[in-house]
């Protein structure tokens, strides 16, 4: 997973603000932003700054884990393996047309299966 999809992850799993955010690792809620839509990464003295105040491994912020995911999993999607969760994030995120072209896939790979 991206390290900005990690970044918004544990920001939204604080309820935290882009600008909230940005004070606890000493930027702007702009950086933040950039940081979350993928276009710049932070550098390593922020990431060092963030891991800290979160009490998280840096590798954990860069590359994710299991556990990062299940720690800053959405609560609405409780009892869900880590896995299904981001299943569900992800879909939610779609539009309309993207469900159902996604759900005509997937019931296409079960038909297979059996």
């Amino acid at each position: 997973m991206p390290i900005g999809e990690n970044i918004k992850r544990l920001r939204e799993s604080h309820s935290l603000t882009q600008a909230q955010f940005g004070t606890i690792a000493g930027v702007s809620d702009k950086a933040v932003s950039t940081w979350e839509s993928g276009t710049r990464e932070p550098r390593m003295g922020v990431i060092e700054k963030i891991s800290q105040y979160f009490g998280i491994a840096k590798s954990d912020l860069l590359f994710g884990s299991d556990e990062f995911i299940e720690k800053t999993a959405d609560p609405k999607v409780d009892g869900l393996s880590p896995l299904e969760a981001r299943l569900m994030e992800l879909v939610r995120q779609l539009t309309d047309d993207q469900k159902k072209m996604l759900l005509a896939q997937i019931e296409l790979l079960l038909s297979k299966q059996g």
